[in-house]
């Protein structure tokens, strides 16, 4: 059994997804870089081992493990099409609307603001039409793979074709928020902010936080599942 720190930040999400809240806390990516051992990790980010580690075990005392990868297939696809993608369906929207008044009122003094807003655009038109291909294309092959894979009729060779796709695209995602992470400062809000600046930064956390608790759910549990019962 290797030591927790050694093991990688996406492996150790799956086997506690409230491992995730510590990892955000500490701005360690546990989704497209989920392949990094805890150590390596802390290291990249110049955060204490020692600190992560605690507050990790304190959540492992506290019997906090979620259910997610002990989910079935279809279960989590349910559990990530109902949560998850109706959350950025919800939430996007209300963001660039934010993003807008924001950028109106305040983006000649705080000129990141203006980059923020072409960067959620960007981020909408990259993640509307992924949230589609998933649903269309990608969950409905893995389910036709749950029954006779004999009946399956999308149009597709291998459940490794789409998934490197969803996989590239997370990727992009992902370096999207980083960016605007780095463009508001880890969301540190100027003295003047006013009341819907400071709404816009904290959706803002929140829609980064959940995103990646999503992309996790996929990288990690969902995909490698898809892969294996394929290959089976």
């Amino acid at each position: 059994m290797k030591n927790i720190e050694d093991v990688k930040v996406g492996d150790l999400v799956v086997s506690n997804y409230k491992y995730a809240d510590v990892f955000m806390k500490y701005g360690i990516d546990f989704c497209c870089g989920g392949g990094v051992s805890l150590r390596n990790s802390c290291d990249m980010k110049q955060v204490s081992l020692d600190a992560v580690v605690d507050e990790l075990q304190r959540i492992e005392s506290q019997n906090l493990v979620q259910n997610e990868s002990n989910m079935t297939l279809d279960q989590l696809i349910d559990h990530i099409e109902s949560k998850h993608h109706s959350y950025v369906r919800e939430s996007l929207p209300v963001l660039i609307s934010y993003s807008d008044k924001v950028a109106k009122v305040h983006g000649v003094k705080y000129s990141e603001l203006l980059e923020i807003r072409v960067l959620l655009n960007e981020l909408e038109n990259d993640l509307m039409p992924h949230l589609n291909k998933e649903e269309v294309i990608l969950f409905p092959y893995i389910r036709q793979m749950l029954g006779d894979s004999s009946l399956l009729t999308l149009p597709i060779d291998s459940v490794r074709s789409p998934i490197e796709v969803m996989l590239h695209e997370h990727d992009s995602a992902g370096d999207i928020l980083k960016s605007i992470r780095a463009l508001t400062n880890n969301y540190r809000l100027p003295e003047d902010a006013c009341t819907t600046y400071r709404a816009f930064y904290r959706l803002l956390e929140e829609f980064e936080s959940d995103l990646f608790k999503h992309i996790h759910l996929e990288n990690n549990i969902l995909f490698p599942k898809a892969i294996e019962l394929e290959n089976a």
